[in-house]
């Protein structure tokens, strides 16, 4: 009897080896399980060498197991130190995981924030500098073609709104297209264009609704445009004119707004803005603080601003302040123009 039994548990372990699969076809017939079998007590109490045997053969395949268990441990520890999946992708298809490790603008696309690919980190698994900043940089360039392409379609409503003196729709739309426009963080970005646009726009709605109010109740206005009624006008241009500026004075400048930053456009637009409400005076300061600070910022996007600037200043704002001999005086001394732009303006010297 205790032959046939431990024949039985010597072809048994024989058979496991040739197939390891099949300890986990069976689970009852794996080792600890077969070492605590009748069978095995019996020899174990019959005989003091199977006793030492099967112990120390217990005791082996327990040490194999946490062996097995601790290297498991370590591999996971490593491979998240590595690669850290985000929870949407652990149950992904293959084809997805794929994607996540080997295309860096599918986590970005799909808001996968935890995006980790071994061949771009740095030891520890740490995102490595450069690739950090390619990767936000990115992803500001998506962000401002998104707000570029809204802006776009917005701004023909806005206009034609504007245009049929539709207050509350025009109102609203400037306002969508203000919370996508803020201060550049740079002298130059992707949305300069709009911001000029967008502020050109919404400075002549207000000053044309200042100076010609709509029929219907002030009550039914916007708070903001019904705020703008009740100032004068010295207040209220120097309200556009502050806003502008902190507009487009970069984020990353350490100074307070300036007028260094303000584009010609702009300028162009309050000063006549300031001429429509009959405060010349004010478009006067204006347009000499912007002077005094001309070279300091080159605005690229309008090479004529100068010339224009210029224009203004001395055939309308100096004539409505009766001020005829310093315009001539201011033109006599004047350098930057060409010959071609001075001599369309009154006494200018070629």
């Amino acid at each position: 009897m205790q032959l046939t039994s431990a024949h039985k548990l010597k072809s048994s372990v024989v058979s496991r080896r040739r197939d390891p699969t099949s300890w986990n076809k069976d689970p009852r017939r794996c080792p600890l399980r077969i070492l605590a079998s009748s069978t095995v007590r019996s020899l174990v109490a019959t005989s003091e060498n199977g006793r030492t045997l099967i112990r120390s053969f217990a005791r082996s395949l327990e040490a194999s197991a946490q062996s097995n268990q601790a290297s498991r441990k370590s591999r996971s520890a490593d491979a998240g130190a590595h690669m850290r999946v985000p929870e949407a992708l652990q149950y992904a298809p293959a084809r997805l995981l794929h994607r996540f490790k080997h295309d860096p603008d599918f986590a970005s696309s799909n808001n996968l924030a935890d995006t980790r690919c071994p061949e771009r980190l740095e030891p520890h698994g740490r995102l490595s500098e450069a690739f950090r900043h390619t990767r936000v940089h990115a992803a500001s360039e998506t962000e401002e073609r998104r707000y570029i392409a809204t802006l776009r379609s917005l701004y023909p409503r806005a206009a034609r709104a504007f245009l049929q003196r539709d207050v509350s729709l025009t109102h609203s739309l400037l306002s969508s297209a203000f919370s996508l426009i803020h201060p550049p963080a740079s002298s130059s970005d992707a949305l300069a264009s709009q911001r000029r646009k967008w502020d050109i726009l919404r400075i002549t709605f207000e000053t044309t609704l200042y100076a010609s109010p709509p029929s219907q109740d002030p009550e039914t206005l916007p708070p903001s445009l019904r705020a703008n009624l009740m100032l004068t006008p010295e207040p209220l241009l120097t309200t556009l004119h502050s806003r502008s500026l902190h507009l487009f004075t970069p984020s990353d400048t350490q100074q307070k707004a300036t007028s260094a930053f303000l584009p010609g456009q702009i300028l162009v637009t309050l000063v006549l803005a300031s001429l429509k409400l009959d405060c010349p005076e004010v478009g006067r300061g204006m347009i000499e603080d912007w002077l005094a600070k001309h070279g300091q910022e080159t605005d690229a996007s309008d090479p004529s601003a100068y010339a224009k600037v210029l224009e203004l200043y001395c055939l309308h704002v100096l004539p409505r302040l009766q001020h005829w001999e310093y315009a001539e005086d201011f033109l006599t001394y004047e350098r930057e123009l060409s010959p071609d732009v001075r001599q369309y303006l009154p006494h200018g010297q070629p």
